[in-house]
């Protein structure tokens, strides 16, 4: 499970997700607010497994597991990498929180995403590593620029395609990645339209943004469970709605993001 808890500590709304989703792998995005060690004791009462990974205090994403065989590998100020060894093959995770379009332009946004996948594929390549996954809040729609570009993460939505592993763009090879969000984003039978909302009085406004998403490299396609993705909206086991009486992100009671989960087989 991901989320963007807004510089708050939802420490009980945060356990009972985790229980009531059974969730193995949390990462969170802005959580400075949240004790680390004390979020750690609490999830202890689900599962005496779960251990907090990330190393250092200033990471961009902390991640709190369940798992045996979990390292963290590098801390970046836009992203936290770690490997998970599940048994089966080694699998690389990417938290990230990418820059607000607060700060940057989609376009400015775009060409900042070269950076981070240059640093994704060098992990891939010193970890001799293909089962790669990114996950968090990429500040971007599933359809911008640095979601689709070759030169970004190159996230398209037909695992057909996705499953070619690669394309040639100007004689220079570029790996896929497959973007599951396109099957949830403005889907008419879901709760809610995207994992966050903004909606502004300027001539062009999407008002629904899918910004927290999960993309994965095609060598793992065939684990990912497509069922289990969601964007979560209540937590039932407290009787807490993550949506305000309008039907947005309640960001007076939780947080401006919705959290997502997924598994993999």
């Amino acid at each position: 499970m991901f989320w963007n808890i807004m510089k708050k500590d939802l420490t009980s709304d945060i356990r009972a997700l985790c229980e009531e989703n059974e969730i193995h792998f949390l990462l969170l995005a802005e959580a400075q607010a949240i004790n680390k060690t004390g979020l750690e004791t609490e999830l202890k009462t689900i599962s005496n497994d779960y251990k907090l990974a990330t190393v250092i205090d200033t990471a961009k994403v902390f991640c709190w597991h369940k798992l045996n065989n979990v390292r963290a590998v590098k801390d970046d100020n836009y992203y936290s990498a770690y490997v998970l060894d599940d048994g089966q093959e080694e699998i690389l995770i990417v938290g990230i929180h990418a820059p607000s379009k607060i700060h940057m332009e989609s376009s400015e946004q775009a060409l900042f995403i070269t950076r981070i996948i240059m640093d994704i594929k060098q992990l891939e390549d010193q970890l001799n590593i293909t089962n790669t996954m990114v996950v968090g809040d990429f500040n971007m729609d599933p359809f911008e620029a640095g979601m689709v570009a070759s030169e970004s993460f190159h996230a398209i939505f037909c695992d057909t395609t996705a499953r070619r592993g690669s394309r040639s763009v100007n004689n220079q090879n570029r790996r896929f990645f497959f973007n599951p969000m396109w099957h949830l984003h403005a889907n008419r039978d879901l709760p809610t339209k995207g994992s966050y909302y903004f909606g502004n009085g300027g001539i062009m406004s999407y008002f629904w943004h899918m910004f927290d998403q999960v993309i994965i490299r095609p060598e793992i396609l065939d684990r990912f469970n497509f069922d289990s993705l969601k964007i979560i909206t209540r937590i039932e086991s407290i009787g807490k709605s993550l949506l305000d009486a309008n039907g947005r992100p309640n960001k007076t009671e939780a947080s401006d993001h919705l959290p997502i989960s997924f598994s993999i087989n």
